[in-house]
């Protein structure tokens, strides 16, 4: 069977279809603009945090502590560098961190290593400071094994 469909009627079906793409296409990206904007990425001074949150409630919750950062890079296409946005790609030893869509990447690697660092000199120091504690608990045992073993019966004879 031929049905015959008069001009106009495909320019509405063509305005239609438009529309209802233009329409699929706009909740798309809203849903992807609200997934992008639930996503936590934390430093602390002593951790890294990368909470992923799905618009429909699905998480993902990854961290580590920062001592163990093997090593950062970051990702740009032409337009991101234009834009100066990115994704920061941080691993920690098998695990990948990526903190995608951050604006300064580069200042976000940044700091990044220097929170590293400062977690690195802290630990140093804490492993030094405990050094310490053990070599004089260590000296001060050995003083009260000798004064112990040592005993005075009477005065020294002094010529």
């Amino acid at each position: 069977i031929w049905v015959y469909i008069h001009p106009n009627s495909y320019t509405i079906i063509i305005i239609g279809i438009v529309l209802l793409s233009n329409f699929v296409a706009t909740i798309i990206l809203i849903y992807h603009f609200i997934d992008w904007g639930n996503d936590i990425y934390q430093l602390t001074p002593r951790h890294i945090f990368d909470i992923d949150r799905k618009p429909f409630g699905q998480d993902s919750r990854k961290s580590a502590p920062l001592e163990r950062i093997l090593n950062t890079s970051v990702d740009q296409g032409f337009w991101q560098r234009f834009l100066n946005f990115g994704t920061v790609v941080i691993n920690v030893g098998e695990a990948k961190f990526t903190f995608d869509g951050v604006v300064s990447p580069s200042l976000v690697q940044g700091e990044i290593f220097q929170r590293y660092y400062a977690r690195k000199h802290q630990i140093e120091f804490q492993e030094a400071e405990s050094e310490r504690v053990r070599m004089v608990e260590w000296i001060k045992i050995y003083h009260e094994q000798v004064e112990g073993g040592r005993t005075v019966d009477h005065e020294p004879d002094i010529f």
